[in-house]
């Protein structure tokens, strides 16, 4: 059936051709006249013009710096909201403990958003208030984080079991003192108080899905590192291919973020029942949108959402990768200087 070819409903029902808004033989040629006459009407207008539509706009940007912040809830904006128009994000305390981005396609901003996860954290919180370990063992696209004081870097598989069984026991002290606290004062004990205290633990693992197929004993030992810190102030994101995901017989690991249903949707709706309970939102598309527009889903919604870039039009996105990280390195060291 030809394109704008349908039915519209009566007794019998009628052919219709929908009409187009200009005459074009293609897309463009439509598209182009369709300006041609919008310029032609604003040129013919002597009166008052309406204000401007504000709309989402397809390249947005972290701030030119990115400032410490005093908040305890590691809450940091991810973009833009379509409905508001106005700064959205998640919260590792509060929203967590599992994040799970997802893209309908490859190229669908699931890097981008992880980087610029990472580079609001760390510039708004310091590094004794935040440690981040990256395991990035097949694209290695965070790289550029690994000279960080506070960060540790995961580039092999021989490298990741000293990691893992040095945040099991990070975990498991964590438990004692939680422990320990409760009893010396149990009238006033307040587990989150003394949490917020404590240096918030991020766990990144990019391309999840490809990590999951090279790895062995690691699975179970990560498994029970999740189980184990609920309520500690260990937060973990993941991303991939949404669609590649093992299932949840298989890895239990990937069980807790369905469970949990809380993250970014890159690309379009496909996929969104991996992300538990989440209504589909009316009229949006399977795939395909432009790179970076997706949906942050939590409690069971999806808001449409353009996700924050870390590089402008004028720069290569890895120079201003390196440029953002040396920014907020000297950020911080100005202010221990003044302290």
């Amino acid at each position: 059936m030809r394109p704008g070819r349908g039915l519209i409903r009566g007794t019998p029902p009628l052919e219709i051709q929908i009409a187009l808004p200009t005459y074009g033989e293609t897309e463009k040629q439509v598209a182009e006249n369709l300006l041609n006459l919008a310029e032609q009407m604003r040129a013919a207008w002597n009166g008052d013009l309406p204000e401007p539509v504000l709309a989402l706009p397809n390249l947005v940007t972290l701030p030119d710096r990115i400032l410490p912040s005093e908040e305890s809830s590691f809450n940091v904006p991810l973009g833009l909201s379509f409905s508001t128009l106005a700064p959205i994000g998640l919260s590792l305390l509060e929203d967590g403990p599992t994040f799970m981005v997802g893209g309908t396609t490859g190229q669908c901003g699931k890097t981008t958003l992880l980087r610029s996860w990472i580079l609001s954290l760390s510039g708004m919180y310091p590094h004794e208030k935040l440690k981040i370990i990256l395991i990035d063992f097949h694209t290695r696209t965070l790289n550029a984080f690994r000279e960080r004081p506070n960060v540790s870097y995961v580039g092999g598989r021989s490298e990741l079991d000293p990691v893992l069984q040095e945040l099991s026991d990070e975990i498991s002290s964590r438990h004692e003192k939680i422990e320990e606290a409760y009893l010396s004062k149990p009238r006033s004990f307040e587990q989150l108080k003394i949490v917020r205290e404590w240096q918030q633990i991020v766990v990144v693992i990019d391309d999840y899905e490809k990590f999951y197929q090279s790895i062995g004993g690691e699975a179970q030992l990560l498994t029970d590192c999740l189980r184990g810190s609920s309520e500690l102030g260990v937060s973990y994101i993941i991303a991939a291919k949404i669609n590649d995901l093992p299932n949840s017989y298989s890895d239990r690991f990937i069980e807790r973020f369905r469970k949990s249903g809380c993250g970014v949707l890159l690309g379009g709706v496909e996929g969104i029942d991996e992300y538990n309970n989440t209504r589909r939102p009316a009229g949006a598309v399977a795939a395909g949108l432009p790179p970076g527009r997706g949906f942050l889903v939590h409690c069971g919604k999806a808001e449409m959402i353009q996700i924050a870039a870390y590089w402008d039009q004028t720069k290569a996105p890895e120079n201003a990768l390196r440029d953002r990280i040396e920014q907020i390195d000297n950020e911080h060291n100005k202010i221990q200087v003044t302290e």
